[in-house]
């Protein structure tokens, strides 16, 4: 499951699932990702119990880096956001709804 917020993102993943392969077995929400981990950790734990075993999770998160000026901005300890959301906050939303979870964060490196 790969969850994008903007509309046309979410159909650029679409596309690139569909390029390699994988496009019927990823599939794509256009949503805010903070209101589908509830749903998500719902969904999952309804089909473990279908299937009578609770498997880990992993979860990747990749946030975008504050906008086109991030680069320019001279003051860099700024927190990493997802929307209104700092990366504590997401990470423990995760972790507050699924669990045993593997939270992967894609960083930059600049």
């Amino acid at each position: 499951i790969a969850i994008e917020i903007d509309p046309f993102r979410a159909d650029l993943c679409r596309q690139n699932m569909q390029i390699h392969g994988c496009g019927t077995k990823v599939h794509v929400r256009c949503q805010d990702s903070m209101e589908a981990i509830p749903e998500l950790a719902q969904e999952l734990a309804q089909s473990s119990q279908e299937v009578e075993e609770q498997e880990g999770k992993i979860f990747m998160v990749d946030p975008p880096w504050g906008g086109k000026y991030y680069k320019k901005d001279k003051d860099k300890n700024q927190p990493i956001m997802m929307g209104c959301w700092t990366m504590v906050q997401v990470v423990a939303r995760i972790y507050q709804y699924m669990t045993p979870t593997v939270i992967g964060i894609r960083m930059p490196v600049d």
